[in-house]
């Protein structure tokens, strides 16, 4: 190796040096040329010598310069062997870099691919949440509104089928039925929201004992085929079904059954726990109502005149009709109609005929003796108990009232119309029921 490099810088430094003598030759010709045209003017030893001295000192500034530039080669030839072994100055393999750009690509776009599958994935994630967040969102308006709607009021009736209504369209199904019990033990449908017509007994006694045994929401559908539930996908004409009790200290008063036409259909576990939720309102809202008419049964007064009401009036006038024919003492009934009051609430409003309605009572009871006992039996019909007076003296109290009850409302912005009727028993009736009676179908203006 040496020796080559050794011989390719001899052969370098020969073609350097021949090259420079060729060219340096040709200035040297001219030089001696100038000077023998002038070498009548100097020796020519001087000439010679003068030629000599030049070529000599541009020879070595050549020589310094070939050296110089010998010595750049060597070390370019030097450097380029070693980057040659190191494998520096290898051709470069085209094909296998284009491979390796097609495998960085390829990689990548499958990278970028499985990415876009989990951002799909997680999208269609977001969107299940969204929804799941959704029906509790829904449940939970639904049962505040149940809240709402029950504090303003309502009858029960109403927020039956407010439920009823609402579970058919956050369930999507196709018919709901609210079964309840009724005065005689029996099950009836509630007049659910496809005001259908209720039916009497329209399940067989061992279909109630089997609901009744339930402890839970039982459901026929896809997930499970409960051939004991197919009298209700029977009765209510679908393929999937649930029932739920409605157990009040465990006793079932009533069930929660729906269902739809879907095939491959099955309940989840939300909709579960939205049945469960909304079959306790209906319980706790069965339980106010069974509540409310029991305490209904205990009242005595009428709420808005303090009068008594028509179910003590009854029971009262009884009494006196049996004391009055046990001594043989009179009683009669007076009975007011105030004719004109629909018309009245129509133009004036429900409030103004509340307060007109205070007043009246208040007159009406005011003009009677203290032993007299006054009542309020139906919404524009008050009525009076008269101790111990016959129809003469039932029409002098009649008078009595109708002064009173002109006097009181001569000024008034309404123009109430009054009609009155008396009533003796046992003339004219020999029960409480007969003396009412006859005395709605008498009633008359008075002049």
């Amino acid at each position: 190796m040496k020796l080559n490099k050794s011989n390719k810088g001899r052969q370098f430094r020969r073609m350097i040096r021949t090259v420079i003598a060729l060219i340096t030759i040709m200035p040297i010709v001219a030089f001696m040329y100038l000077f023998t045209n002038v070498k009548n003017e100097m020796p020519t030893e001087t000439v010679l010598t003068s030629a000599i001295i030049i070529f000599i000192g541009w020879v070595v500034m050549l020589d310094m310069l070939l050296l110089h530039m010998l010595k750049l080669h060597v070390k370019s030839q030097a450097a380029i062997e070693k980057m040659q072994e190191k494998g520096m100055l290898e051709e470069p393999n085209i094909k296998s870099g284009v491979e390796s750009l097609e495998s960085v690509f390829t990689t990548l776009t499958t990278k970028v691919k499985e990415s876009f599958e989990g951002l799909k994935e997680m999208s269609a994630q977001i969107d299940t949440l969204n929804g799941e967040l959704a029906k509790k969102m829904n449940a939970l308006v639904t049962i505040m509104h149940i809240h709402e709607i029950y504090t303003q009021g309502r009858h029960e009736e109403e927020i039956f089928v407010f439920i009823i209504d609402k579970l058919k369209e956050m369930l999507k199904l196709t018919k709901v039925e609210l079964i309840l019990e009724n005065g005689q033990k029996q099950f009836v449908p509630f007049l659910s929201g496809n005001k259908e017509d209720a039916i009497q007994n329209p399940f067989a006694d061992s279909d109630i004992n089997f609901i009744s045994e339930l402890n839970k929401t039982a459901t026929n559908d896809n997930n499970g085929h409960d051939r004991s539930l197919e009298f209700l996908c029977r009765y209510m004409k679908v393929n999937n079904c649930f029932v739920v009790p409605l157990l009040l200290r465990d006793n079932m008063v009533g069930f929660l059954a729906g269902g739809n036409c879907l095939e491959n259909f099955s309940f989840s576990k939300d909709d579960i726990s939205l049945i469960n939720i909304l079959s306790k309102n209906i319980v706790l809202l069965w339980e106010h109502k069974k509540l409310s008419h029991a305490v209904a049964g205990l009242e005595i007064y009428d709420p808005l005149t303090t009068l008594y009401n028509r179910k003590y009036i009854l029971n009262r006038l009884d009494e006196e009709i049996k004391r009055a024919v046990l001594y043989q003492r009179p009683c009669g009934l007076l009975m007011l109609e105030i004719s004109n009051l629909e018309e009245i609430k129509k133009s004036s409003g429900a409030i103004a005929v509340e307060k007109l309605l205070k007043e009246i009572a208040t007159t009406f009871k005011d003009t009677l003796r203290p032993i007299d006992i006054s009542a309020r039996v139906e919404e524009n019909h008050m009525a009076a108990i008269l101790i111990e007076h016959n129809r003469r003296q039932c029409q002098v109290t009649v008078k009595k009232v109708q002064e009173a009850l002109n006097k009181r409302f001569e000024n008034s912005v309404h123009k109430i119309t009054f009609r009155y009727a008396v009533g003796e028993t046992p003339i004219d009736g020999r029960s409480a029921d007969e003396l009412i009676a006859f005395a709605s179908t008498h009633l008359k203006n008075i002049c």
